[in-house]
């Protein structure tokens, strides 16, 4: 139960099947979405929307996007705010930092940083969250790849989680042990697609980027139980029209149990000469486990310059 964020963070994922189940219940799930009237216009003239539907579970766009930050230069900023149960600000962090690659080698300078409030404890980060957000986004020191007939070093407990995590924004169709929860994060599968609605929609992001819209929501008649039948409560998700390629998603996470959390995500990728990247990460809510204070906040990640390493 110490990793109490990580559990709440890597719990949007759906259990593996086998093909042929996965390919009926595409078949079913496309049946019972919504189309609107251009989708369906486009359903006419070549858009497949059971093909839309595996694209949509097997997605993994966002961990590749992820991977290419290993390997670029960038300049990002951070904020970090925590509050008290009466909702006033008791911590707050900043900073800009600059990622450098070489040699396959990253190392991370901060350019700026300030901290203020109970945002320290010593010299490390007071909050789980903020640990975990360290962890994962800043670089100490120079990190170079395991080279090749060597053993990678054994994971550690904040390793562990810390892959749990980009599992949840990167690549929600991993599959993910989680305790207590079972499969009730698994939007397509048998037992949990009764519970959602869910719609396809022509949109267009900023940049006018023309998009396929995914959206699953809870029914309204389950979304006041006490019984936590669904953890995912919304789920968008944007695709782009040309390659299908995933630009945008935000999803909300709700559990009342042993441990009980509500937060929400929200992630950008932006097209870049080289790859696609994460433009902007956002994070805000609460949660809370046995023997531990609620933590309740938000942060947020902007990657302002993207270089290829030397």
């Amino acid at each position: 139960m110490r990793s109490g964020l990580a559990v709440i963070l890597f719990l949007f994922f759906w259990p593996p099947t086998t093909e042929a189940q996965l390919d009926s219940l595409d078949w079913w799930i496309s049946s019972l979405i919504h189309l609107d009237s251009i989708t369906v216009t486009a359903q006419r003239d070549g858009f497949q929307l059971e093909e839309f539907i595996r694209i949509v579970r097997e997605d993994d766009s966002f961990y590749d996007a992820f991977e290419q930050l290993r390997l670029t230069n960038y300049l990002s900023e951070q904020e970090m705010e925590f509050f008290d149960k009466k909702g006033k600000r008791i911590a707050r962090h900043q900073s800009l930092t600059r990622q450098t690659v070489q040699d396959s080698c990253r190392s991370m300078v901060f350019l700026e940083q300030t901290n203020s409030g109970r945002m320290l404890k010593g010299e490390e980060f007071r909050f789980y969250t903020a640990k975990m957000l360290d962890h994962i986004f800043y670089t100490h020191g120079t990190v170079c790849p395991t080279p090749p007939g060597l053993e990678p070093k054994k994971e550690s407990k904040m390793d562990k989680h810390q892959g749990e995590l980009k599992k949840l924004i990167f690549s929600p169709g991993s599959e993910v042990e989680v305790p207590f929860i079972g499969r009730k994060t698994a939007i397509f599968s048998e037992k949990q697609y009764q519970y959602y609605d869910y719609t396809v929609e022509t949109d267009t992001l900023v940049g006018q980027t023309p998009c396929y819209h995914f959206h699953a929501q809870i029914k309204p008649e389950y979304l006041d139980r006490k019984e936590s039948k669904t953890i995912v409560k919304e789920m968008d998700t944007w695709f782009s029209k040309e390659d299908f390629q995933v630009l945008r998603r935000d999803y909300q996470l709700f559990y009342q149990g042993l441990f009980r959390f509500d937060v929400r995500m929200h992630i950008d990728l932006v097209q870049t000469p080289e790859a696609y990247l994460p433009r902007k990460i956002r994070y805000e809510g609460v949660w809370k486990i046995p023997g531990k204070k609620p933590e309740k906040g938000w942060f947020e990640l902007r990657f302002l310059e993207f270089s290829p390493m030397e």
